[in-house]
């Protein structure tokens, strides 16, 4: 519906030549001579439908059926984006492919890059530290023969500087032997001779010491070499260092941009597959909004199975409670094949497994289970058991004989006496209680109808039977007076009895048309008959010996009809056929029957039934599960929790204070009125602005009611009302002229005013000087405005029935940020709840819509009701999160009441949407429906296992 609406509004704005079909599934085929597409088309929106006049260029995406199909490594599927992409950023399929050629390669050379510099960079510094190490070490071993040299080259002075004292000694002793020599010739002559030795040797130790001394110059040189060769060493061994150190540091700055740019496409990636999930969400929550009216359950398990998807998106949750508020349908009971119900919304079940339960129906929840027992339930026919209307006694068909049970305590069956089994063949296949519960009609498999006088219940006493037709019975139902039954023959005739006298039936009328099923109201002026070519006929039966037609129901039902059922009340009609549809009629007016909804489950619906209070409706058939369904109002809708008779003029506007005690209203006669609302019989009223009386009907309120602005002749007269008891005028700004509507924001600091296709935002934080802030229009005239509780939204609502969301982040350029559309009528009412996550919206033609605006830029509707009575002239939510206050009719009368609706419903259904739907549903997805609704993901269960 959704898709339809976007392609209207688009063919409606823009040209028909900027729309690019994208066909996902089902058949696309252009009729040249039609100049459109052909009816099998299945693939073509209805709203797409006579816009081309010639064949469009569409993109073929049918193909896709695995996941790898959807990935940009795939040729095709990178073409066919490509292909719907050039359009929209105005470039040819050629230039955005080569662009996007052109980025992979870049990210695959950046990345090359990286990894070869990184790893040229690690050898580089691995190399640049041995080569360190290497001439660390030869420094140090160059330093340590410098130091051997020097230590050599001391030892060598010493052993000079000794020498030349031995030489110096020898000298002297020379001199000695020489002054001795003349006293003795031959001493002279040895002496002489050993003093040449001497002498010779002295030149040797003068010779040796000469060498010695210059052999300790080489080493001084050569350790002086050597420390200069240390010296140079150590310089290139620090600046390898200093090299390796850059090195290293250039290594960690491309780890860290390594780092980072995995970083990066971490996120991306992750961005994609999130942008991937909620695309699949999206289309998934699509799939159940289209099937959510004929496959209620499979809708719920794809909604289920959307949020789980989209686990995180605060819009997947509003979604799949949308999809719960939409339908009827309340859950299916798996293990229950067949349903009565009786007073005090008894439900009894046959069990697959033969066993009998007894259950209570509570609106809008599963059954509560009280006992269940064996009750000899062996399913032969889809009336194998029924209840009284008053819940006493239970009838079970078994081996073609009737079990009775005595079930006034539910919580204990008693098993009383059974009916006389039929002889032979002539079993018996359905029961039927009187209203009252004291007759019990049976009828066999050959058209045989028994009574059962039940007066006494541990002695069941029978009566004559009914009289046989030319095909027999088949089925009957009682009048709710117990006076008259109906009887359908195999031949599908009708007849009406008279059985006041249960011992002597008197056959009354037989109807004219055949069908196969029938049903009395509640006050049974009017019976429902239903055949075998889905046409339901009612009849006025309050003549019962002469009924007439009084409307046909057709057109909703195309199969057999095997159940048809009156609510409680008579102003309901539910049947179901072998197709396994549900329709609903609303029967109000019974000469105009309105079809209310239609609904569909799996398997033929053989039978039919109201709980006692008329709000749920039991649907079930051969070997298939019981189906539930919500016959009040849909799931979420606000309850009425009370009621505030005003009895004045018609209200125009309310606010809550901000303590959520009291309401203060205002009324076209120029009166305010507080409430109290713990006790609303305590009210006061003063009409504090006799000769202020507003020149239109856009009174305003302040957030907390404790200031009120009133359009007047010449100006805008703002009130304060903080003071119940003395409330007195402020000020009348007539900047702020006349508008047609007013709305404050929640700190009463701005305030908007309308003038027809205009609205202006004030700072009134100093009332006596205004400030305008913007001004900005819209496309059709103002209707209502309203501000969310942080300032940061307006909603406005206008004559086109739309409501759009602005966004006042920049209060001086008001952006709009999303529509609310699909409204029958203009919205004339808007109010934020305190948390600002949901808008309350109120038609001209009293229609309540409520929407989640968790998101403002993606609003999802929640609930919508709609009324003969609803009042939606004005709305305003109570401190209570759980109070919408609304009230006011739009027309020339007011009932001059208020209604505090209570939608806490809704609010635990918004709280855990997917604990109610797994309840409704019991189950998610199986993993075989898994693959053929997500093949993209793996399979994972969305019901706890």
């Amino acid at each position: 519906m959704w898709v339809n609406r976007e392609i209207e509004h688009w063919t409606t704005t823009k040209s028909a030549d900027r729309i690019l079909p994208v066909v996902t599934d089902g058949h696309w085929e252009w009729d040249e001579t039609r100049g459109d597409f052909t009816d099998d088309s299945t693939a073509v929106p209805a709203a797409l439908r006579g816009v081309f006049t010639e064949e469009p260029l569409f993109l073929d995406l049918r193909w896709t059926r695995k996941e790898q199909h959807l990935s940009l490594r795939h040729p095709r599927f990178r073409d066919a984006i490509a292909q719907l992409a050039a359009p929209m950023h105005g470039v040819s399929k050629d230039e955005l492919a080569g662009e996007d050629v052109r980025q992979h390669r870049r990210m695959r050379r950046l990345r090359s890059v990286g990894v070869t510099a990184l790893l040229v960079l690690g050898f580089v510094a691995s190399l640049a530290g041995l080569l360190a190490a290497r001439n660390g070490e030869r420094a140090t071993a160059a330093m340590q023969e410098t130091r051997r040299q020097e230590e050599l080259a001391s030892e060598q002075r010493a052993n000079t500087e000794r020498f030349a004292q031995e030489a110096q000694r020898q000298q002297s002793n020379a001199n000695q032997q020489e002054s001795r020599a003349s006293d003795a010739a031959a001493q002279t002559q040895r002496e002489q001779r050993l003093a040449l030795q001497q002498r010779e040797l002295a030149k040797r130790a003068s010779a040796e010491a000469a060498r010695q001394e210059a052999n300790a110059r080489r080493q001084e040189q050569f350790a002086a070499w050597s420390a200069a060769r240390a010296r140079d060493q150590q310089q290139l061994a620090d600046k390898a260092a200093r090299e390796a150190a850059r090195q290293q540091k250039i290594a960690e700055e491309q780890q860290q941009l390594a780092k980072k740019a995995a970083v990066e496409a971490g996120r991306q990636k992750a961005n994609a597959d999130r942008q991937q999930r909620l695309a699949i969400g999206r289309r998934l929550t699509s799939e159940a909004k289209a099937i959510i009216g004929s496959d209620p359950r499979t809708a719920l398990m794809i909604g289920l199975a959307a949020r789980d998807i989209q686990a995180g998106d605060i819009q997947a949750g509003a979604e799949l409670v949308s999809l719960m508020t939409s339908t009827h349908y309340i859950g299916t009971v798996d293990d229950a094949l067949m349903a009565g119900t009786a007073a005090n919304n008894i439900m009894v079940t046959c069990n697959q497994n033969g066993s009998v339960s007894l259950s209570t129906l509570k609106h809008l929840q599963m059954p509560t289970p009280l006992t269940t027992f064996d009750g000899g339930c062996g399913y032969s026919t889809p009336d194998s058991l029924d209840i009284s209307p008053d819940g006493r006694t239970l009838a079970v068909i078994r081996e073609g004989g009737v079990l009775l049970w005595d079930t006034s305590n539910p919580l204990l069956p008693i098993r009383l006496a059974p009916l006389a089994r039929s002889s032979g063949d002539d079993q018996i296949a359905h029961t039927t209680f009187s209203p009252d519960g004291r007759f019990v009609a049976t009828v066999s498999w050959r058209g045989r109808v028994m009574f059962w006088d039940l007066t006494d219940r541990a002695q069941p006493r029978q009566l004559p039977p009914l009289p046989a037709g030319p095909s027999g019975a088949e089925t009957i139902v009682f009048s709710p007076d117990g006076r008259t039954i109906a009887s359908i023959g195999r031949s599908e005739d009708v007849t009406l009895w008279d059985v006041r006298e249960p011992s002597r039936p008197i056959r009354l009328y037989q109807l004219s048309e055949k069908s196969s099923q029938a049903s009395f109201n509640a006050n049974g002026s009017a019976l429902a008959t239903a055949n075998g070519r889905g046409a339901v006929t009612l009849w006025d039966v309050t003549n019962r010996a002469l009924p007439k037609r009084q409307a046909d129901l057709t057109g909703s039902l195309s199969g057999w009809i095997a159940a048809i059922a009156f609510s409680p009340d008579g102003n309901l009609l539910a049947a179901g056929d072998d197709d396994g549809t549900v329709a609903l009629w609303d029967l109000v007016n019974s000469a105009d029957p309105v079809i209310l909804s239609m609904g569909r489950k799996v398997g033929i619906i053989q039978r039919a039934n109201f709980s006692s209070d008329g709000r749920t409706l039991i649907t079930g058939g051969y070997r298939e599960p019981l189906t539930l369904w919500n016959v009040s109002d849909f799931r979420g809708v606000p309850a009425t929790r009370a009621e505030l008779a005003h009895g004045g003029k018609p209200l125009i506007a309310a606010a809550y204070h901000q303590s959520g005690r009291s309401l203060t209203t205002a009324d076209q006669d120029g009166g305010v009125t507080f409430w109290d609302i713990a006790n609303p019989v305590r009210r006061d009223r003063r009409r504090i602005f006799p000769t202020d009386k507003p020149v239109t009907e856009a009174i305003a309120f302040s957030k907390d009611g404790g200031r009120m602005a009133i359009p007047g002749k010449m100006g805008v007269i703002f009130w304060d009302l903080t003071d119940q008891a003395r409330p007195y005028r402020v000020a009348t700004l007539s900047a702020l002229r006349t508008p047609n509507y007013l709305a404050f924001n929640a700190n009463g600091q701005t305030v908007a005013a309308s003038y027809g296709l205009w609205t202006e935002l004030w700072n009134i934080s100093n009332i006596s000087v205004p400030i305008r802030v913007a001004r900005f229009k819209h496309n059709d005239w103002v209707r209502s405005m309203a501000f969310s509780p942080d300032g940061r939204t307006v909603a406005v609502a206008t004559s086109d029935r739309t409501v759009v969301m602005w966004d006042l982040t920049n209060p001086t350029s008001p952006t709009p940020v999303a529509s609310l559309t699909g409204y029958s009528d203009w919205v004339g009412a808007l109010a934020f709840n305190q948390d600002g996550q949901t808008l309350a919206t109120g038609t001209v033609g009293r229609a309540m819509v409520i929407w989640d605006v968790t998101d403002r830029g993606k609003p999802t509707q929640l609930v919508a009701l709609k009324r003969s009575d609803l009042q939606t002239y004005y709305m305003a939510f109570g401190a209570d999160r759980n109070v919408l206050v609304a009230g006011g009719f739009y027309g020339p009368s007011d009932s001059g009441s208020i209604t505090l609706w209570d939608y806490a419903e809704l609010n635990k259904l918004r709280a855990d949407p997917a604990m109610h739907a797994c309840t409704s549903v019991g189950r998610g997805l199986t993993a075989a429906e898994w693959r053929r609704f997500v093949p993209e993901f793996p399979y994972r269960p969305t019901c706890g296992g």
